[in-house]
């Protein structure tokens, strides 16, 4: 990235950094991923014909947010009536404040072509790879200068790891329906007659003749007791929200569901002959963090040794629980399925090599068609 420029973020009041997308220069915000773009840039990064400012509404109000280039208030108006997209626009210099994701909803409404559609997404993921080197940067000076807590510290005592500050930029909405789903469902199994967990657990010999298909679903929201479920969306909501973060909700959730399959699938093909029911989702929670691990290697996390606090690197930390897999089923281990969690941890570190490759291959076509 380029020096500074004097504008500054109308949402965060951070300074503006340049960004030269499709040959045309914008300014974003690399906290919040705003961009700002000044009169006709819009339209020359969707490729449309129509000026967005032909899609407004009449109604405006005056917004609580300031133009970058020094004009006073922006107003708040509405793209088409009745479409909940809103916004914020200089009506001195005409250039237009666009939040994360706003301007690929816009993209869609402006008569744009398919290359402008791609131009968006494309813009969309540079910025996320700008952030994402903007971001490691802060965080790790943030983390030098951690202290850990008590709360963190009696935590870090029953074995959990603590995040040392691991931010994220929206709600983890997806996490957080994973854990009430798999909370409401435990309550649920607790209440209801015995022989659920034979019923809807997944039996290795008995899905390989043929029966209970579902059950390679129904297992993974299935817990043996209350430590297993805490043990279980303790590592989802500490691990999960900064995946999501990365990867959008709505893959988070593919990735989720797919880990646990995968992770089902293996166990199956480790264990064919076992009549034991398995049940849980660890599968699932390792495939988020394989994510996790790929994401974030160098991130920091608090945790004890021998009542010491000690502050380790995620590479480290998700590195020995993976090895630790291994060793327990070299030893034979039994009770826990770790052929599982081995599958969903690989999948998870696919899944994330996956989309980070996408990411830089759409950039790359991006800069040989445009330049940087």
């Amino acid at each position: 990235m380029a020096t500074e420029t004097a504008a500054k973020c109308p949402n965060c009041a951070l300074a503006l950094r340049p960004l030269t997308h499709a040959g045309v220069k914008l300014d974003v915000c690399l906290e919040c991923q705003g961009v700002w773009l000044d009169a006709g840039e819009f339209e020359q990064v969707v490729d449309a014909k129509a000026g967005i400012r032909d899609r407004l509404s009449s109604v405006w109000t005056m917004g609580k947010r300031r133009c970058p280039r020094g004009h006073g208030w922006l107003r708040q108006q509405e793209v088409d009536a009745g479409i909940p997209v809103l916004i914020d626009l200089c009506a001195e210099c005409g250039g237009l404040w666009l939040d994360r994701h706003e301007l690929l909803r816009l993209q869609s409404l402006s008569k744009g072509t398919s290359e402008g559609l791609w131009r968006v997404e494309a813009l969309e993921q540079r910025v996320e790879e700008a952030h994402r080197h903007w971001d490691q940067e802060r965080i790790g000076g943030v983390e030098a200068k951690s202290k850990i807590s008590i709360p963190s510290y009696l935590i870090n005592l029953l074995g959990l790891p603590v995040e040392v500050y691991h931010p994220v930029r929206s709600k983890p909405r997806a996490t957080y329906a994973l854990v009430v789903l798999n909370v409401v469902i435990f309550v649920m199994q607790m209440l209801s007659p015995d022989g659920v967990i034979s019923e809807l657990g997944l039996i290795p010999a008995v899905l390989l003749q043929g029966g209970a298909p579902w059950t390679v679903v129904t297992s993974m929201f299935l817990h043996g007791n209350i430590v297993h479920l805490i043990g279980n969306m303790y590592f989802l909501s500490i691990f999960g929200d900064n995946v999501e973060d990365r990867l959008g909700s709505r893959q988070f959730l593919a990735l989720y569901l797919v880990g646990g399959l995968v992770a089902n699938v293996v166990h199956v093909a480790s264990n064919f002959a076992s009549d034991i029911p398995v049940i849980g989702a660890s599968g699932a929670v390792s495939a988020v963090l394989g994510a996790y691990l790929y994401f974030f290697p160098q991130r920091r996390l608090h945790m004890t040794f021998s009542f010491i606090p000690l502050r380790i690197r995620t590479l480290w930390y998700l590195g020995i629980y993976l090895v630790l897999q291994f060793v327990f089923v070299a030893l034979g281990a039994e009770g826990i399925a770790w052929w599982a969690h081995i599958g969903g941890f690989g999948l998870g570190i696919a899944w994330a090599a996956v989309a980070r490759h996408r990411i830089r291959q759409r950039i790359s076509a991006l800069d040989a068609a445009f330049g940087k």
